[in-house]
């Protein structure tokens, strides 16, 4: 199986969406990480929030994530997960930085875009927008 298969399965098996679980990725190895160094661990919704600005509304991927129970605020602009959900998410462990990985790596290419070719970022925003309407369309179907 593909990385994105395991990607696609582990989103289902949680009961959340493959955006979400790219945020949840992203505070999973943050607060892994700043945990096994002893500090409180949370994650800055601000970083996720400029990967996704064109195609997806972080505030409804958060939000997600609440309902399902698997974070909760930790200050106005960070998530924290749950405990609970912690040990539950080391299950996936490999899953979940592989494609923490793979986000980072799009963040990279982003800026490399921005900074680079302004025609390049108007037609990467164009593909972008156009995934989040296919995307709104699938997930109303």
């Amino acid at each position: 199986m593909t990385d994105t298969g395991r990607w696609y399965y582990v989103a289902a098996k949680i009961g959340i969406s493959v955006s979400s679980l790219c945020l949840l990725s992203q505070a999973y190895v943050i607060q892994k990480n700043l945990e096994n160094n002893g500090f409180v661990g949370y994650f800055a919704v601000a970083y996720f929030a400029d990967i996704v600005k064109y195609s997806h509304s972080t505030s409804k991927l958060i939000r997600n994530l609440r309902e399902m129970g698997l974070t909760y605020r930790h200050h106005k602009n960070t998530i924290r997960i749950f405990p609970e959900k912690m040990k539950m998410l080391e299950n996936y462990d490999a899953e979940l930085t592989s494609l923490n990985k793979w986000v980072v790596e799009i963040k990279s290419k982003i800026t490399d875009i921005e900074d680079s070719d302004s025609i390049a970022r108007e037609n990467f925003i164009k593909d972008l927008e156009c995934y989040a309407r296919l995307h709104k369309s699938k997930v109303m179907q």
